[in-house]
């Protein structure tokens, strides 16, 4: 026969491992939403770049100031779409506040600067078209 303290024992116990899920999801959010922040930042940042580029002189601009800002902010999506990709970011709300933003640089951005070359190789920044395309149902390589 099953006692009192045995009843109230399990009961204890559950009530823990409940708290201690319920604790570890917590945390596992809390550790996306700052992820998320630090990555916003980052697109901030590269973002207040741009206008400072010199525009004065335009071999400069179109062949190192532009590539190279280019480069730096869409490493900042591509290390992004790798975290959501790979499942070290599943928190819809946080993907969901990233999508039009992605959507947007993907049209208005990186599919107008892109060059041939860069669009037929797969690889270049792969991270990035998979999660547009997976958003989005259009293929990159079109």
């Amino acid at each position: 026969m099953v006692d009192l303290a045995q009843i109230g024992s399990s009961i204890v116990v559950g009530v823990a491992l409940f708290y201690t899920a319920k604790t570890y999801m917590n945390g596992k959010k809390l550790e996306q939403l700052k992820l998320g922040n630090d990555i916003l930042k980052d697109l901030k940042d590269q973002i207040s770049k741009l206008p400072q580029l010199d525009k004065e002189d335009p071999i400069h601009y179109d062949q190192i100031a532009f590539p190279e800002w280019f480069s730096n902010y869409f490493n900042t999506w591509e290390w992004y779409c790798f975290l959501v990709n790979h499942k070290h970011i599943d928190y819809g709300e946080l993907k969901d506040f990233f999508k039009d933003s992605l959507i947007h640089d993907y049209r208005e951005i990186f599919k107008v600067n892109i060059t041939p070359k860069q669009k037929a190789d797969r690889n270049f920044f792969k991270e990035f078209r998979i999660l547009y395309e997976r958003l989005t149902g259009e293929s990159t390589f079109d």
